[in-house]
């Protein structure tokens, strides 16, 4: 069964908990890069685990490449748990709101402490986002609407 699927949204969810944990940009790219190289492969990761060729992908590296191999082994990756644990949980609830992602995120929740679903809603309506460097009336508009999508 061909896991590489499975194993990019894994890394592309590294990649994420990353940019809002505001990790080194470098390091981000490299998880959305491996993702993405493991989404394309023709080959099943899985695979190219037993046979000890994951470094051998362009994007993958050693780190990276032994992450993948634990998870492939174990069905879990104590990187990415402890990691998910240091984040809020409802700044990871965030990731669910359509047309945001960890920079809006955490810039919204530096700026107006906004940590989860019903905090971004009530700052959303009560009109503070638009006062965001970058942000307006529309974005503010387009976060309400997407809000009201996910939520009873």
């Amino acid at each position: 069964m061909n896991k590489n699927r499975e194993v990019a949204e894994l890394l592309s969810k590294i990649g994420e908990l990353l940019e809002l944990k505001g990790e080194n940009p470098f390091k981000i790219k490299a998880y959305i890069k491996a993702a993405r190289a493991i989404e394309n492969l023709h080959a099943d990761a899985g695979d190219i685990v037993t046979k000890n060729d994951l470094k051998a992908i362009p994007g993958i590296g050693v780190a990276i490449s032994e992450k993948i191999d634990e998870y492939l082994r174990t069905g879990k990756l104590e990187y990415y748990d402890k990691l998910s644990n240091e984040i809020p949980h409802g700044l990871k609830e965030l990731l669910e709101v359509s047309g945001i992602g960890p920079k809006t995120i955490q810039l919204i929740y530096q700026g107006l402490g906004a940590a989860d679903i019903d905090s971004l809603e009530k700052t959303a309506k009560a009109h503070n986002i638009r006062g965001l460097p970058g942000f307006g009336e529309t974005k503010e508009e387009n976060i309400i609407r997407a809000i009201e999508r996910i939520t009873p």
